[in-house]
């Protein structure tokens, strides 16, 4: 799984908003990571679904197409990741 599109949506003093788009398969659940650096664990991030909205969401619903997440991104360098939650049922 591969995050296609990032876009920088807005700047303030102390944060970065950032569009990341990635695709899902429908019914399945994602979540999203950061880490500072390549050695640092990454840690799983509140994130939005909507531009202006707050960050509140931890985990999203797959629709089988495209999903888009707004993360705001504290620090000048980092990564971003999706990760697919596996549950058995």
């Amino acid at each position: 799984m591969t995050i296609r599109n990032v876009q920088v949506q807005e700047k303030t003093s102390a944060t970065v908003r950032l569009r990341l788009d990635f695709p899902t398969l429908a019914t399945a659940h994602y979540r999203m990571h950061f880490r500072q650096d390549l050695d640092a664990a990454p840690q799983e991030i509140l994130f939005s679904t909507s531009p202006t909205g707050a960050p509140v969401d931890s985990e999203v619903t797959g629709t089988g197409s495209l999903q888009t997440v707004y993360v705001d991104a504290a620090f000048p360098q980092g990564f971003f990741s999706v990760a697919l939650v596996v549950a058995q049922s």
